[in-house]
Parts: structure tokens; C-alpha cells; sequence
């Protein structure tokens, strides 16, 4: 698609890059960023819904000590800035992205994480040339005023990219072979959002589908917002 092609043509270029990934849940951001980073070194990191920061920072911390394989944890931190310093040691002189997702969890909400960003991003980790950092999140209005439109990294994103749930024909493509009336049925139904359509996809009708997921004691849409 054009948004792969965008993030690799970002991540394939001569020097460091913040690339903002953001659009509603289930639109296939995530996807589309593992995609775009296939054969890739990459480190991914993902917030946690409704937790405090000090439990954002731990679970950064986590995630970095199981993707570094090391066998030291690191030490805890109370601030952003010095759990960001953290990935120094594993960037060095070699390509690599950094993935952030979710990051209106990871922020709170808040801008304090944006500012700690810009200045580790300034000083260190975009000093190499050839380290790759990726923000995705679920927010648009977060992503939109706190991170792209923020003095702390305004001028600084390289490329924004806002994926839209599928078009008609998209639709038609990933629940073919279908009727042209229950194409139109899942379309209204389910907005194109890929995860929806995944879910309908192997039922043996649209109505049957929904049946099953919205209906249904375990159904994926009863606690879906």
C-alpha cells in the first residue's frame, strides 16, 4: 500500500527520522508499520491503557530488557528522559527503528513525555544518522496537537501517515467470494475496519458473523467500544 511505502522509502533514507503513525483502534496501524519494517532492526514498545506513569516507565523497561536479551535489567527510573537514554547502548553506529505505540498511553495524556523525547532525541539518539523513530497512536487529537503540532517536535516528524478503514472495493477484496449485498452489509456494518472484517471473514454470512460476535455471551463486539 502507500502507507508501507512511505514508512520504508522514511526508514530506508540517509538520515534519522520520526515517521507519526495515528488513526482509531482496529484500522491495522501496528500492521501496517511490521509490514513497512519486515527484515528491519527493530525495537517495539507499547503502553499500557489507564496506568500511571510510573508504571509506563516500568513497563518500558520491561519490554527493553526482554527484546535486549540481557541478562541485567536495567535500573528503574522515575523520568522519561533517563528511560530513553537506556536505548543508547543499543543503537550505536547500526540502522535501527524504534517503535512507540500507543503513546497517548505511554504520555498520559500529557506532553512532559514529548519534551523528555525531543531532548534525548536531539542530543543523542538522532546524532548517528541512522536511527529510526516511529510514534503511532489511537488518539488523533493527541497525536495531532500534543506530538506533530507540539513546539517540542514541531519541524522535526519526517513523515505523517493516518490510515482510513477500507474503501468499498477493499472490502470487496478481503470478503470475496460475497454477494454484492452483504458487501454493502459489512461495509455498513463494520466501517472497513480490517480487524472487524477479519472477525466476518471466515463465517458463512455476514449475519451470521455478527450473530456470533455481537450477540453472544464471548462475542468480540459485546465489550468492543
Amino acid at each position: 500500500s502507500d502507507e508501507i511505502q512511505r514508512i520504508s522509502s522514511t526508514v530506508n533514507g540517509n538520515k534519522s527520522t520520526i515517521t507519526v503513525v495515528y488513526g482509531r483502534r482496529r484500522v491495522g496501524k501496528s500492521a501496517l508499520v511490521r509490514q513497512a519494517l519486515q527484515g528491519k532492526r527493530a525495537y517495539y514498545f507499547e503502553g499500557l491503557e489507564n496506568q500511571s506513569k510510573a508504571n509506563q516507565i516500568q513497563n518500558f523497561l520491561s519490554q527493553l530488557h526482554f527484546q535486549a536479551q540481557d541478562d541485567q535489567p536495567p535500573q528503574p527510573q522515575r523520568f522519561w528522559r533517563d528511560a530513553f537514554k537506556l536505548l543508547l547502548p543499543f543503537c550505536g553506529n547500526q540502522e535501527v527503528v524504534i517503535v512507540l505505540d500507543e503513546f497517548q498511553w505511554m504520555a498520559n495524556y500529557r506532553s512532559e513525555i514529548v519534551s523528555d523525547l525531543k531532548m534525548v532525541w536531539d542530543q543523542y539518539l538522532s546524532q548517528s544518522g541512522k536511527v529510526h523513530l516511529i510514534l503511532c497512536g489511537s488518539i488523533a487529537s493527541f497525536m495531532i496537537k500534543k506530538v506533530i503540532a507540539s513546539k517540542a517536535l514541531y519541524g522535526r516528524v519526517d513523515t505523517e501517515i493516518h490510515p482510513q478503514p477500507f474503501s468499498l472495493s477493499e472490502t470487496k477484496a478481503m470478503l470475496k467470494p460475497r454477494s454484492t449485498e452483504e458487501i454493502m452489509t459489512a461495509q455498513m456494518l463494520v466501517g472497513g475496519i480490517p480487524k472487524y472484517l477479519d472477525l466476518i471473514s471466515p463465517e458463512s454470512s455476514v449475519h451470521v458473523a455478527l450473530q456470533k460476535q455481537a450477540f453472544t455471551p464471548q462475542g468480540y463486539f459485546v465489550k468492543e467500544h
